[in-house]
């Protein structure tokens, strides 16, 4: 997600930008100029003076309470994302299924939790609208290593499986998010931070714009040598819905 905004500036400054790629960020992209790189030489004589600081994909790195779950579904039910389930009945054998009535779900997730929850719901009790969900998830990783080549492909992927679905919900500062909803061109709807395991109510709202959420924006304005708030000064910068100093 830095590198867009790192682009950005540079084509506004008429600035060349260089790109340090580790091991793991190999073959995550193409390169976007013909007969020229971005890519710094292996033999570059300052490589090895800085370090290239990854921001974590912005995944949970806990196992999910059963209050996440519940948060999800409350948001996917009320906003009409999902349909409401008929808990009194169970799903015959083999249901015949109706093209016209279904919905798939996209769950990208370092923990099936989420998956084995909402998916078992939906494969036992009918809906009451009568579409048939299918729950899917790509991949289960449990723990994140950002310095695995595979592994960081793999959340590339999903970002990018993301960015085709018709409707987003997202957790609270989850760049993994910010890039699908970026990608996707759509608002999605956040999930409230959950407090003392609760979930709060209401359990999401939806974005205001598709851009990305900037967690940490210079809080000081060099030419009048004073703290400002860019969410109020500015006309087209607000403060995001899930951090409120972030812009």
């Amino acid at each position: 997600m830095t590198i867009t905004p790192a682009f950005l500036c540079a084509l506004v400054t008429d600035t060349v930008l260089l790109i340090d790629q580790q091991p793991e960020m190999a073959h995550l992209f193409c390169e976007s100029f013909p007969d020229t790189s971005w890519l710094l030489p292996a033999d570059f004589p300052f490589k090895n003076e800085f370090e290239t600081v990854f921001h974590h994909l912005g995944r949970t790195l806990t196992t999910p309470h059963q209050a996440v779950i519940d948060q999800f579904l409350a948001c996917s039910l009320k906003e009409n994302l999902l349909p409401e389930v008929d808990f009194a009945k169970s799903i015959s054998p083999s249901p015949a299924k109706d093209l016209k009535k279904s919905k798939a779900v996209v769950i990208t997730s370092l923990y099936p939790e989420y998956f084995e929850n909402i998916s078992n719901m939906y494969w036992i009790h009918p809906t009451v609208s009568g579409e048939v969900i299918e729950v899917y998830q790509p991949s289960r990783e449990r723990h994140q290593n950002i310095e695995n080549n595979l592994h960081n492909m793999k959340a590339w992927a999903e970002m990018n499986l993301l960015s085709m679905c018709d409707v987003l919900v997202t957790s609270a500062w989850s760049t993994f998010g910010y890039v699908a909803q970026g990608l996707a061109g759509l608002k999605p709807w956040i999930l409230h931070n959950i407090e003392n395991r609760k979930a709060p109510d209401p359990s999401c709202s939806r974005v205001v714009s598709m851009e990305p959420c900037l967690h940490s924006p210079s809080v000081y304005d060099c030419k009048v040598k004073t703290r400002v708030n860019y969410g109020s000064l500015l006309p087209h910068v607000r403060h995001c819905k899930d951090m409120h100093q972030g812009i």
